[in-house]
């Protein structure tokens, strides 16, 4: 299982993960960096955000990064300041997991078992928290599909949380992103050292 570490990198605005990317595809590197911010992640606290506002010119980053290319990221911040364009690395974790929560209310049994079969046949490594929860009504004397009709023939709701190591969850947190009747709150990094912050709840 390959491990992760969050850095987050201060440098300036527009500047940071082009030149990181370009200097990891310089030296042949295959494994995915992540934008945690482009991907939705909850990560960026109150305090970069003033300070972003305070200072235009400067960009916070905060990139998932796997293990073997930690000290490749190290020396891309280092060589950056040669290029008159000082980065920082302002804080580094282990990535232990990620976490989200969704739900949803679905009226087609085609959709609704799609859904559930993806959220429940999890692959080795993601699993759904206790409370999770999907619940079927059925009334076949009820007015249909239509979306705002008063009464469903078929409802399946489902709302819970999915976690567990990062390249198990990451894959079901961009499907359900993708689903427009799933609502997701900003997925969550378990970092080790790092305190969690408070869910987000919204579409992206």
């Amino acid at each position: 299982m390959m491990r992760y570490h969050e850095l987050v990198i201060e440098g300036p605005r527009g500047w940071g993960a082009g030149f990181v990317h370009g200097f990891l595809e310089g030296r042949g590197s295959r494994l995915e960096v992540l934008d945690a911010e482009e991907e939705g992640f909850e990560v960026e606290s109150l305090r970069e955000r003033i300070r972003e506002l305070l200072v235009p010119a400067a960009e916070i980053l905060h990139l998932v990064v796997p293990q073997p290319l930690v000290a490749d990221i190290r020396r891309a911040v280092t060589s950056s300041a040669s290029r008159g364009r000082a980065m920082t690395i302002r804080i580094e974790h282990a990535v232990t997991g990620i976490r989200f929560r969704f739900e949803f209310s679905v009226y087609s049994r085609q959709h609704a078992t799609r859904l559930r079969r993806r959220l429940e046949q999890l692959p080795p490594g993601a699993r759904l928290s206790q409370g999770t929860s999907f619940t079927e009504t059925r009334d076949p004397g009820a007015g249909g599909l239509e979306l705002y009709a008063p009464v469903h023939q078929y409802e399946l709701r489902g709302e819970g949380e999915v976690e567990g190591d990062l390249e198990a969850v990451l894959p079901i947190y961009r499907f359900c992103r993708d689903e427009e009747l799933v609502q997701v709150s900003c997925a969550e990094l378990i970092a080790a050292g790092r305190k969690t912050p408070g869910v987000r709840r919204g579409r992206k």
